[in-house]
C-alpha cells in the first residue's frame, strides 16, 4: 500500500488511511516490501491497539448513548476493583497500577489487560454484537502471540481480524481507522512469514534501552 499512500501524500500533502507520511526509506526500489519487515506487537498491539479500543470506543464520550459504552463509575469502580485485586503470575515483573492512570499504562501493563483482563471481566459486561467483534480481536491475538500455531488457527485469526477491522470502521468510522487497524490486515501474514508475533517484538530491545541507561554515570 506504501506506492498508493506515498502518491497521494505527496499530491494532497495530508494523511492517507491512517498514514502521516511515507519513509524516506520507500524510495529504495524493492527494500521495504510486506515480504522483508514485520509488525512489532508492542508498539501495534498493546500501546496501539489496545489503548485505541478501549479510549477511542468504550470510553468515548461519543459513544455515550450506545449500550457498550463504559460509564466512568463503572470504569473506576467495579472493573477498577477487580483489575486492581488481579493475581498476576510470577513472571509478570510489573504490578498494575490503578485504571485512572490507564492513558499512562506501559505496554506490559497493556498485554496483561487485553490478553487476560478484558476477556474474563469486561467482554461479560459489553453488548453481545460488540463482545462477539472484540473477541475476535483477542482470539486471532492469543492465537498469534502462542507458541506453536498451525495453518489452519492461522487462516482463522486472518478471518477474525478482517471482521474486526469491518465492524470497528463502520461503527468509529473511517476517521478512526488508524495505522495500526489496517496493520491488523497484515498480523497473521507477518507470523506465517516470520513465526510467531513474540518473536519481533521489541520488548527485550526495550529492557535492554534501561540496561544501557544505568551503564551511565556522572
Amino acid at each position: 500500500h506504501y506506492k498508493e499512500a506515498y502518491e497521494y501524500i505527496s499530491t494532497n500533502n495530508q494523511s492517507y488511511k491512517g498514514i502521516q507520511a511515507v519513509p524516506k526509506l520507500c524510495e529504495f526500489p524493492k527494500w521495504i516490501t510486506p515480504n522483508r519487515i514485520t509488525i512489532d506487537p508492542m508498539h501495534n498491539l498493546w500501546e496501539g491497539i489496545t489503548k485505541q479500543v478501549v479510549e477511542s470506543f468504550f470510553r468515548n464520550p461519543k459513544f455515550k448513548s450506545e449500550t457498550f459504552y463504559i460509564k466512568k463509575n463503572v470504569w473506576l469502580g467495579e472493573i477498577n476493583r477487580k483489575w486492581m485485586n488481579l493475581k498476576l503470575p510470577l513472571h509478570f515483573h510489573r504490578y498494575t497500577r490503578s485504571l485512572e492512570h490507564f492513558t499512562s499504562f506501559k505496554a506490559v501493563e497493556l498485554r496483561i489487560f487485553m490478553v487476560y483482563f478484558f476477556p474474563s471481566v469486561i467482554l461479560p459486561m459489553i453488548p453481545e454484537e460488540a463482545r462477539n467483534m472484540v473477541s475476535f480481536l483477542i482470539e486471532a491475538v492469543q492465537v498469534l502471540i502462542g507458541e506453536s500455531i498451525t495453518a489452519q488457527q492461522l487462516r482463522e485469526a486472518k478471518e477474525k481480524l478482517t471482521k474486526f477491522q469491518v465492524w470497528y470502521m463502520l461503527l468509529a468510522g473511517e476517521d478512526r481507522c488508524t495505522n495500526n487497524i489496517h496493520l491488523l490486515e497484515h498480523l497473521a501474514d507477518c507470523v506465517e512469514k516470520f513465526g510467531p508475533l513474540w518473536t519481533s517484538s521489541c520488548f527485550p530491545w526495550e529492557d535492554f534501552n534501561g540496561t544501557l541507561v544505568k551503564c551511565i554515570t556522572g
